[in-house]
């Protein structure tokens, strides 16, 4: 069994200093893998429901930061040496699949094969609206 972490880049936690922080800490305690979740947008409302709180809310003020997924992807690939580094997930709809082919081979040859891609479509359909 493997062990992973998000490392959060959105909310008000999402700040580089933190962000490297929590990577470097997860990497030295032994976790196996840190993982970023992709909002492009937040919208002023939300009315879609969030799949994972009881409430159905979002957790997170859509006026809090909200750092981009693959370029932090190449900030936490230099600053630590063993841990998978992964999106969970990637919103595929709003990228061209094959520039972002090309942005993540790059990042996983720096990285030393250490680059996961989870792909999916989101949960927030208002994202899509913005």
């Amino acid at each position: 069994m493997k062990f992973g972490i998000d490392v959060g880049i959105y909310g008000r936690l999402a700040t580089p200093d933190n962000v490297l922080e929590l990577a470097r800490l997860a990497e030295r305690v032994g976790f196996d893998s840190i993982w970023l979740a992709d909002h492009v947008v937040f919208p002023a409302r939300i009315r879609s429901r969030y799949p994972y709180s009881p409430s159905g809310a979002f957790p997170v003020p859509p006026t809090e930061p909200v750092l981009e997924p693959i370029a932090t992807m190449g900030v936490l690939a230099g600053a630590t040496s063993r841990l998978t580094i992964g999106t969970a997930v990637l919103v595929m709809p709003y990228r061209n699949p094959v520039v972002l082919g090309k942005m993540l081979a790059t990042l996983d040859v720096f990285s030393g094969g250490r680059i996961v891609l989870g792909a999916g479509v989101g949960w927030l359909a208002e994202e899509f609206q913005a």
